[in-house]
């Protein structure tokens, strides 16, 4: 399990006053309340699972650490295996605690624990790792070696875990600022949940932005994720989504998909993911001032680049990027990207940015905003 809290600031557009005929202020916030209602109620449920996450970290911490690590250059260090990603081994120690070693330097690995460990090739293996030559991986299950893989082939290695919560690794950050001459404060959270087993994975994320400032209306952004993946061999992957949304910026009040879809990774190594995926959507949508909700049925196709390295300081940038364009109101489409950059100053301190745009090339409720984009940095530590 890992926790990851962080603090920062933000930065995105302001929204001017909006001036709607025969609707007064407190219309607008008890319609604003009402349709918010669901999303926030998952909101204090999504933190809820955090906290039991947190507090759960201390007992999981206690197992008997009796693996083997062996280093390229020769140093054999005890402790416990938990996952192979991105190119860090996150090893567990008694004596120096949680360390993050590059996967290049590792010689050897020796645990009588279950893992399921996948290939640059897309080919999966489960079973414990037994003595091997160095620079190879042992893998044994019932006694029985099934496969010898070279170290620098392997992308992916998670322990098998019997117990939710020792599944779930977890994030969470915040940032704020305040800007004195124009009383502008801004603050953001983002959370993140993954439950993880050897034939399928679960993420929950969630986002949200709240400013305010003098002579302007508030700016208010959420999004509430959840993504279902079951992985096949040669890197295909199936998926299944649910969001909500709310963004004033935009004046959309909720918006719900559904949806579902196929993709492949085109490409994994220890320091590039590109990975392609389409589907289908459906799109329920409440803007403010509307009492008649859009209903859409939606294509989708998106792309996910990730890159990380190690020289120097340890760096990571992912983008998404995901275009759905609408079957049933033809010419409609909509554009999301994020791009998430970290850079690890020492230790678990690090340092991040986040850009986001929102586009939608005909929203329904006429006159409303086409596009939103702002910008996040945080400094964090993670534990």
């Amino acid at each position: 399990m890992r926790i990851a809290c962080a603090l920062g600031s933000t930065l995105t557009p302001r929204v001017g006053k909006s001036v709607y005929p025969g609707s007064t202020l407190i219309e607008l916030q008890q319609r604003m309340n009402a349709r918010t209602f669901i999303m926030w109620k998952l909101v204090l449920r999504l933190a809820s699972l955090l906290s039991v996450c947190i507090f759960a970290t201390a007992s999981l911490s206690q197992a008997a650490k009796t693996d083997l690590l062996i280093l390229d250059n020769g140093n054999n260090i005890v402790g416990e295996v938990t996952t192979l990603q991105r190119g860090k081994l996150t090893f567990k120690t008694d004596n120096i605690g949680t360390l993050s070693v590059e996967w290049p330097h590792v010689s050897e690995l020796r645990s009588t624990n279950r893992f399921l460990i996948e290939t640059e090739h897309g080919r999966k293996f489960s079973g414990s790792l037994a003595k091997a030559s160095a620079g190879q991986l042992s893998v044994e299950s019932d006694g029985v070696v099934v496969a010898t893989l070279e170290i620098s082939g392997v992308v992916n290695m998670y322990r098998v875990e019997h117990t939710f919560l020792s599944r779930i690794d977890s994030s969470l950050d915040v940032g704020y600022s305040y800007t004195q001459q124009n009383a502008d404060t801004q603050f953001n959270i983002n959370a993140a949940l993954r439950e993880r087993t050897e034939k399928r994975q679960l993420t929950i994320n969630f986002s949200t932005l709240f400013s305010t400032q003098e002579d302007a209306d508030e700016t208010r952004r959420s999004d509430l994720t959840g993504v279902f993946y079951k992985r096949f061999e040669r890197k295909w992957f199936y998926l299944g989504l649910a969001s909500a949304e709310q963004n004033n910026g935009l004046d959309l009040d909720l918006r719900t998909v559904f949806g579902g879809g196929i993709g492949h990774e085109l490409y994994h190594t220890n320091s590039t993911i590109f990975a392609l995926f389409t589907g289908l959507n459906y799109n329920r949508e409440l803007y403010a001032f509307n009492d008649e909700s859009v209903n859409s049925l939606e294509a989708s196709g998106g792309v996910e680049f990730s890159y990380f390295t190690f020289d120097g300081m340890t760096s990571e940038i992912t983008t998404r990027l995901l275009l759905a364009p609408s079957l049933t109101d033809a010419g409609r489409f909509r554009l999301k990207v994020d791009t998430d950059f970290r850079q690890k100053i020492i230790g678990d301190l690090y340092w991040s940015l986040n850009l986001y745009e929102l586009f939608d090339s005909r929203p329904p409720q006429p006159d409303a905003p086409r596009n939103d984009f702002g910008i996040t940095t945080s400094v964090g530590w993670s534990f």
